[in-house]
């Protein structure tokens, strides 16, 4: 995006300046026009433009002297007698790149950039972009979370993010007071559950719809153990035991999506064919898992 910042009204000086003549002139017209051909500023007098990379602040006079209106836009004004209207021109570049994906109560980032250039290898004054040097961006993560932001042109800004739900969020930050927005995606999964391969028995943890551990199931009023639902869902070759209930037994690859209980609700159910031990929950369904291909 190509941006003029007003700088004042100035007494006119073309010197080492390229003069165009468009008889039907707006602001946007020689802005554009001198950004072309790599100059820094835009000076307009009457239906004249000129182009150059130079300003002489010494030029500068009250505002109120440039007050020809522009032909190609009476709201707008182009110089005044002797005088011209001069813009400094910026080009204007907004990134946004964010984690591809992410897991569940896990924080992601985002990276924003914002890239002010001038048209031609001069120096450029970032305060020109914004009266406190700052450019404040809108970032909206797709899940009511909205936020403002206050960043330096020309230096990364690294923002973090925590979703607590699982899904594919659009994530998109509108740079304010113009026309440049930028979107990204980030897919959202549950937190993969580190596996304790020294021990069999892994935790208590939830599972519920859709439920992991129940493609194969059996129930023992009187003989459920641990063991037992280790052995038993080993000889259908699948990699999880869960017992749950106290008397019954579920098979499974995966666990865990549903992470561990939280407050009062646990594993607090004795086996039914062993006191000694605890076979799950009832209450939201929380399964006492083991590895089952020991």
């Amino acid at each position: 995006m190509i941006k003029g910042t007003f700088k004042g009204c100035y007494i006119a000086n073309f010197s080492n300046q390229i003069r165009e003549n468009f008889g039907f002139l707006t602001n946007e017209i020689c802005i554009q026009f001198c950004e072309s051909i790599k100059k820094d500023f835009a000076s307009l007098i009457g239906t004249e433009c000129f182009c150059g990379n130079s300003l002489n602040e010494t030029n500068l006079v009250f505002n109120d002297e440039c007050f020809y209106k522009c032909n190609g836009n009476q709201s707008q004004f182009c110089g005044g007698f002797n005088r011209v209207s001069v813009f400094e021109i910026i080009n204007v570049q907004f990134f946004l790149s964010c984690s591809k994906s992410g897991e569940k109560y896990k924080k992601i980032n985002c990276s924003i950039y914002l890239n002010i250039t001038s048209p031609s290898t001069s120096p450029l004054k970032l305060s020109n972009f914004e009266s406190d040097n700052n450019a404040t961006i809108q970032i909206d993560f797709g899940d009511q979370d909205l936020r403002n932001l206050s960043i330096q042109p020309n230096l990364e800004v690294i923002i973090e993010k925590i979703y607590n739900e699982t899904g594919t969020f659009r994530i998109k930050a509108i740079l304010m007071n113009t026309p440049l927005n930028n979107t990204a995606s980030v897919k959202i999964e549950r937190v993969s559950i580190e596996i304790d391969s020294n021990n069999d028995y892994q935790g208590c943890f939830f599972d519920r719809y859709p439920y992991e551990m129940y493609p194969i199931t059996y129930v023992s009023k009187l003989n459920m153990s641990n063991k037992f639902c280790q052995d038993f869902c080993g000889i259908f070759d699948t990699n999880y035991s869960a017992t749950y209930n106290g008397d019954s037994c579920s098979c499974g690859n995966t666990f865990g999506s549903f992470n561990r209980p939280k407050y009062n609700t646990k594993c607090d159910l004795v086996c039914t064919g062993n006191k000694s031990e605890k076979c799950g929950g009832k209450n939201l369904l929380p399964f006492s898992i083991f590895i089952s291909d020991t």
